[in-house]
């Protein structure tokens, strides 16, 4: 009889084992899916964020570009509308500015303006 009990125990023992061998087995192969399932959704979602920068960069250009120009633009008009003023006016411009810089000093006069004839 005790052969008996100790064959019953050893064989179950066996079939424990057996059992956690297979139920390791199907832990780790979950794991692996579970795992390429990470690594798809995980690509997927770098895709999508470098096709979302790449866009936000793309519309990032395009507005500096807009504001690069409507600069220029502005800075070519006010350009052209100060290489219309005369000479006087533009020592004129300068004496007041100079004036509010250095209120001490005398206006500057080029050879030939303001004097009488």
């Amino acid at each position: 009889m005790e052969n008996n009990t100790l064959n019953e125990v050893l064989k179950a023992e066996s079939e424990i084992l057996a059992r956690l061998a297979l139920e390791k087995e199907q832990a780790e192969k979950r794991m692996a899916a579970a795992r390429k399932e990470a690594d798809g959704n995980l690509a997927a979602e770098e895709t999508r964020l470098r096709r979302k920068f790449d866009v936000a960069v793309l519309a990032a250009k395009k507005n500096a570009e807009e504001k690069s120009a409507e600069l220029i633009h502005k800075a070519e008009t006010r350009a052209g509308s100060l290489a219309k003023l005369s000479d006087d006016t533009l020592q004129d411009i300068l004496n007041l500015h100079l004036s509010r810089i250095l209120p001490c000093t005398p206006l500057l006069q080029t050879p030939g303006r303001h004097e009488k004839a």
